[in-house]
C-alpha cells in the first residue's frame, strides 16, 4: 500500500485489481512516479479481496481487470462497485462485445484494452482524482431546501409550501428485494 499526503487534500483512494501482479505494480509505480496524490492505494488480485476492499474502504478510484471475475461473482461485484465507488476504470485484454457491455453494466468511466498506454493511465487517474477530490463528500448529501413541493404546489397555481409541514416519499420499486438498497 501506497500512502502520500498533500496538505489541502482530501482523502482519496485508489483500488486496483488485477490478477497479473506486474500490471498491478507497473500502475501502481505509474501512480506514485507521475506524483498523482491518491492518499491510499490498494492492490488486490482476487475476487474475494476485491470486493472486500470495496466495502471496507470505499475507494472513490477503482481500475478493475474485468476479466478475473467469474460470472458467478459478476453481480455481488456490480453490487459493490455501483454502491461504494465513484469511478470505475475497466482494464480487458480481450477487445469483445461482451467485455464492453460490462464495462457498460459497471457504468464505466474509461475502458482500457491492454496493453495500456502510460499517458492514457495517467491522463484517466488524474482525471478521476481532481473529480473526486472536487466531489469527496462520500454520500451527496442536501440541506432542506427553502423550495419544498408538496403534492398541492405541483397543481395549484400560487400554492405556497407550508415550512412547518412534514413531507413523505412513497416508492414503489420494480423488485421488492431492492427496498433494502434504498
Amino acid at each position: 500500500m501506497l500512502v502520500l499526503r498533500r496538505e489541502g487534500i482530501g482523502l482519496v483512494k485508489l483500488l486496483i485489481a488485477d490478477r497479473d501482479e506486474n500490471e498491478r505494480v507497473g500502475i501502481n509505480w505509474l501512480v506514485s512516479s507521475y506524483s498523482i496524490p491518491y492518499e491510499k492505494v490498494f492492490l488486490t488480485g482476487t475476487t474475494l479481496e476485491t470486493i472486500q476492499i470495496l466495502e471496507k474502504e470505499m475507494p472513490e478510484v477503482v481500475c478493475i481487470e474485468l476479466d478475473m471475475f467469474q460470472s458467478d461473482a459478476w453481480q455481488e461485484l456490480t453490487f459493490a462497485l455501483n454502491r461504494y465507488a465513484r469511478y470505475c476504470i475497466v482494464m480487458t485484454a480481450e477487445a469483445t462485445f461482451d467485455r464492453a457491455l460490462q464495462a457498460l453494466e459497471l457504468h464505466a468511466y474509461s475502458f482500457w484494452l491492454k496493453p495500456i498506454l502510460p499517458d492514457e493511465i495517467k491522463r484517466i487517474l488524474q482525471h478521476c482524482f481532481k473529480q473526486a477530490e472536487q466531489n469527496h463528500s462520500p454520500y451527496p448529501v442536501q440541506g432542506p431546501s427553502s423550495k419544498t413541493l408538496s403534492y398541492r404546489t405541483l397543481f395549484i397555481e400560487g400554492e405556497a409550501p407550508d415550512p412547518n409541514a412534514y413531507y413523505i416519499l412513497l416508492l414503489q420499486t420494480e423488485n421488492t428485494k431492492d427496498i433494502s438498497l434504498l
